[in-house]
């Protein structure tokens, strides 16, 4: 059983178990880290990482204590660490790696005298900044306004703008499959014959045909290309999908082999180069990154 955050005599941190030891990147650079026994999440200490980018350590406790949401991921853990050639578990102040970097994009670069500290400090929260306006920033604008804006972005922030955008339609997607669903099984009764039926032609097929998160795939792109289509007044997501079934002769998409999924890739990454016309844009991470449906 996980035991429940309690507290020290002297300071209102929880303090976990460790259910098991290891190491997380930060920067390029390994960190001791702990799974904790009360939420399973990976802790890192808070200390090493003052340490490494020259943050005051008393004062960030102090600032992460008053805030409710980085007081949240906060914990005090036994960590592994090394004393000269052996290795010693030490308790310390933890944050969640869910908390880490809202904890760092709160802290101000300038005032670090650390140099190197201040330039990974501003270089991260760059990042965070485009990630948080991509997910959400960027969704409030209208179509042409948001085209606008990609218009101007330097090349990084386009790619996370992009990346995210593609995790924003899958998520779409996803929820439209789900709605349709729910639709379908309100209205259809007496299936479980044809469902069994279908079991049993899929166990035939075994691994004959590309897996799931391809299939995810396949729908994404669908998607992005059935959109630029309707843009521009030649089609829309359906008249897509009959070309390229029509294109590569499959019965169904859940029904393409895996050796000719890349050219199914490869088809529809030129047909959306091509509906976009805007030589040396990115393409979205769908149409490029091996077996990932969307990535953020």
């Amino acid at each position: 059983m996980a035991s429940q955050p309690s507290t020290g005599k002297d300071d209102q941190i929880p303090r976990h178990k460790a259910l098991r030891h290891g190491e997380i990147e930060f920067d390029g650079k390994l960190f001791p880290a702990s799974i904790s026994d009360y939420d399973l999440m990976a802790y890192v200490p808070i200390r090493y990482i003052c340490d490494y980018l020259g943050i005051e350590y008393d004062n960030q406790i102090e600032r992460i204590m008053k805030h409710r949401l980085l007081r949240e991921g906060m914990a005090n853990l036994p960590f592994e660490t090394r004393y000269l050639q052996s290795k010693r578990m030490t308790n310390m102040h933890a944050i969640c790696v869910t908390h880490l970097h809202s904890w760092l994009f709160g802290i101000y670069p300038e005032n670090l005298g650390n140099e190197d500290g201040r330039e990974t400090l501003y270089a991260m929260q760059k990042e965070l900044r485009s990630v948080i306006y991509a997910w959400m920033g960027q969704q409030s604008l209208p179509e042409d306004m948001r085209a606008e804006a990609k218009a101007h972005m330097d090349p990084r922030t386009l790619e996370i703008t992009e990346a995210v955008e593609s995790a924003h339609d899958a998520v779409e997607l996803a929820e439209l499959a789900h709605a349709r669903v729910d639709e379908t099984g309100k209205k259809v009764e007496g299936l479980e014959e044809r469902v069994a039926k279908m079991e049993a032609r899929w166990q035939v097929i075994g691994e004959e045909h590309i897996n799931g998160l391809q299939q995810d795939r396949f729908l994404v792109m669908v998607k992005l290309v059935g959109e630029q289509l309707a843009k521009k007044n030649l089609g829309d997501i359906g008249t897509f999908r009959i070309e390229l079934k029509s294109h590569f002769a499959y019965p169904d998409y859940r029904l393409i082999k895996p050796e000719q999924f890349p050219a199914v890739i490869k088809y529809c990454a030129d047909r959306y180069r091509r509906l976009i016309n805007k030589p040396g844009t990115p393409l979205p991470p769908v149409f490029t990154d091996p077996d990932q449906p969307s990535l953020i």
